[in-house]
């Protein structure tokens, strides 16, 4: 009878050990998961979206109309006219669909300001808008492994994802943001 006892106690005890180990493993490796993990920017002033039509008409209303047949994209502008949005619309896509989007400073000289929108900047989720040094961009995109390169009088960080066909732009000149995009690329 008592080693029938021990023998339960000794099972019991051990398997609690192997539960508890397993599952700690387990948490630490959600954990490290969750560090890893890079989330890459899909919207701006967290209601543009992209791929999202529905985003798209309660954001900034039907653009469709004002669509540039030549490059298949749709101009915005901020509410003061002095940052552009330009969205391309997604190949195969419904009729207020973008899959990708370029942020910069508008040509005053020869810009035509037809769609202001309600937005003073446009910022994406991760917090990047023009104007940002350098330090500032590299401390929000700190897991992202991007690639620098170099054209004209710009210093652009590169970054893809090649498993969801997704990829972004950022141009730096003189340690400030001046324009960047990011989407997905039609395969």
């Amino acid at each position: 009878m008592i080693m029938k006892q021990f023998i339960i106690y000794s099972a019991c005890f051990l398997g609690t050990l192997f539960l508890n180990s397993f599952s700690s493993n387990s948490c630490n490796y959600l954990l490290k998961a969750k560090e890893n993990s890079i989330q890459f920017d899909t919207s701006l002033n967290d209601e543009i979206f992209l791929i999202n039509e529905k985003s798209i008409l309660r954001s900034v209303g039907d653009v469709y109309p004002y669509l540039n047949k030549e490059d298949e994209s749709v101009l915005l502008f901020s509410k003061k006219g002095d940052e552009y949005l330009k969205m391309h619309h997604e190949l195969g896509g419904g009729r207020n669909s973008y899959d990708r989007f370029e942020v910069g400073y508008t040509k005053k000289e020869n810009e035509k300001k037809e769609l202001l929108t309600k937005y003073d900047h446009f910022i994406t989720e991760s917090g990047i808008s023009l104007g940002i040094d350098k330090d500032a961009f590299l401390k929000k995109t700190c897991k992202k492994k991007l690639k620098i390169s170099y054209e004209n009088d710009f210093t652009v960080y590169q970054y893809s994802n090649t498993e969801w066909l997704y990829n972004a732009q950022y141009y730096f000149r003189s340690n400030t943001l001046v324009k960047f995009c990011f989407g997905y690329e039609t395969p």
